[in-house]
């Protein structure tokens, strides 16, 4: 899955986007989520990161 999500990132920023949502094949990501964490996108938040595991959790991504 790593490897996938490089790829998509590559190719979003290549290509401009605003925005790029990724989720699991495997249905354990709910789409009716996608506006919620595209809502949480503001001028000062560039990432948002929704997980069932992990409250209040960050990135350390660079």
């Amino acid at each position: 899955m790593g490897t996938a999500h490089l790829l998509a990132w590559k190719y979003a920023i290549f290509h401009s986007y605003d925005i790029l949502v990724t989720m699991d094949g495997d249905h354990s990501h709910d789409p009716a989520d996608i506006p919620k964490l595209i809502g949480a996108l503001d001028a000062t938040t560039d990432l948002v990161i929704g997980s069932r595991y992990a409250e209040g959790g960050k990135c350390d991504y660079t």
